[in-house]
């Protein structure tokens, strides 16, 4: 496949994941995605990191953390454990160890800032 060709599905791929219902969301993943272009998990992966520097699955959870921020400013009577739960996460400890690795802080006090 072409690199334009590539960064084209990456983009259109991106652009799914940010506009999906945040109840399908929840149990978006790279073979689901794969499965709906009929190319190889593994290949798909391969794509993203080639044109995004990023394999598939740490886009995956990168947009899933951005939509949590914005559920956190549009939603304040969620608690961060729903807000975990709702896009997916399994383990409380380990969304706000990705969220503060994105964003540089909690999602507690990420919620506190946003009011």
């Amino acid at each position: 496949m072409l690199m334009k060709k590539k960064k084209k599905l990456c983009e259109e791929i991106i652009m799914i994941i940010l506009k999906v219902d945040r109840r399908i969301l929840k149990d978006l993943n790279c073979s689901k995605i794969a499965l709906m272009y009929g190319i190889d998990r593994s290949y798909l992966s391969r794509i993203f990191k080639e044109s995004q520097g990023l394999y598939l699955r740490e886009v995956i959870k990168r947009l899933k953390l951005l939509r949590c921020a914005f559920i956190m400013v549009e939603r304040r009577d969620l608690t961060v454990t729903e807000i975990a739960d709702i896009f997916g996460f399994d383990r409380e400890d380990s969304f706000i160890n990705s969220f503060k690795k994105l964003f540089g802080i909690t999602p507690g006090k990420f919620k506190k800032w946003a009011r």
